[in-house]
């Protein structure tokens, strides 16, 4: 059986920027991360980046430009190692009501069957209360970061996270003790 993550991207592994990240020149990976998931790469695990990108929707972007921010995200993670990564985009806005977007479990459904993964033993991280929604809908355990939006999240008895974190290299620390 396979092993991966699940992860967003924006907060978790990018720093989060006020009107979405755009273009190569407005990425800032967050401290560790590049390291972290080689880490992960060296240890089986194949990470699927799961993304809301409403700017597409909103036209601030088109998909040509976020292959591109992905493109280039994926090279920097290979100049540390080498694995795989696949991404899986909801390029829709909240008003379009499709059945992509987190919360929904559908891309995340998707990468399960697409990797046959068990979804009990396999992470969903993300920084804001719809990750986690769309983790649990999925199965998956869950697992909150601080930075993004992790912060200024709060949770209920019911919805809370398996595991909260200070950001996504503290999660690989704590997943491959």
């Amino acid at each position: 059986m396979n092993k991966a993550l699940l992860v967003d991207r924006d907060g978790v592994l990018l720093e989060s920027v006020p009107d979405y990240v755009k273009s190569i020149e407005e990425i800032r990976f967050i401290p560790g991360v590049e390291a972290a998931v080689a880490r992960l790469w060296s240890k089986g695990y194949i990470l699927c980046v799961v993304t809301n990108q409403a700017g597409i929707g909103k036209k601030l972007y088109n998909i040509e430009t976020l292959q591109e921010i992905h493109f280039y995200i994926q090279e920097k993670f290979y100049e540390h190692g080498r694995g795989i990564v696949r991404w899986y985009v909801c390029p829709h806005t909240v008003e379009d009501k499709c059945s992509c977007r987190k919360p929904s479990p559908a891309l995340l459904q998707q990468a399960i069957q697409e990797f046959t993964l068990d979804p009990s033993h396999t992470w969903m991280v993300g920084d804001k209360k719809s990750d986690i929604e769309a983790g649990k809908k999925a199965g998956c355990k869950t697992c909150i970061v601080k930075t993004g939006e992790g912060q200024k999240q709060i949770f209920s008895e019911t919805n809370k996270p398996d595991l909260v974190v200070n950001s996504f290299v503290d999660f690989v620390d704590t997943m491959l003790v």
